[in-house]
């Protein structure tokens, strides 16, 4: 029998799990003023960045809070971008039914390609929760919320 190396075989079991537990994790990185975009398609990165930089000073604008600048400087507001529904729910343990989640603690949104009226509904919906948390610097009541957040999606 021949003697195998315990370290060398840690380390690659290590390099094994890692590339198996990231699998539809997004990897990569795309920054614009306000917001941080992990994903994995970076075409579709850029077309987030910008609906989700139009969306937040809408939002603002609405508010009438101009003044309020929730992601200046060295603080964006991350967002993740899943490839598939079924990855979403894994990474983010949102219900089946959702296509977008906004956390407040970490403060961070979530959606994936593909999701019903992402661009339009889903994604500034899911913003004005986040602009809304930051605002209050805690969960302000779900009425609220929620009627803020129909009230800035986009109608066809």
């Amino acid at each position: 029998m021949k003697k195998i190396n315990f370290g060398i075989l840690l380390i690659l079991s290590a390099f094994l799990y890692a590339g198996l537990s990231l699998a539809g994790e997004p990897k990569e990185v795309f920054e614009r003023q306000h917001f941080v975009i992990y994903h994995n398609d970076k075409i579709f990165a850029n077309d987030i960045s910008w609906k989700a930089e139009g969306h937040y000073k809408s939002i603002i604008m609405h508010l009438g809070v101009q003044s309020f600048r929730p992601w200046e400087g060295k603080e964006k507001c991350p967002i993740y971008l899943f490839d598939t529904r079924d990855d979403y729910i894994k990474y983010t343990g949102a219900p089946v039914w959702s296509a977008g989640i906004a956390q407040m603690k970490p403060l961070r949104l979530a959606i994936f390609k593909g999701a019903p009226d992402l661009k339009t509904t889903t994604l500034p919906h899911e913003i004005t929760h986040l602009v809304l948390f930051k605002f209050f610097e805690k969960e302000p009541p779900l009425w609220l919320t929620e009627g803020l957040a129909q009230f800035e999606e986009e109608t066809a």
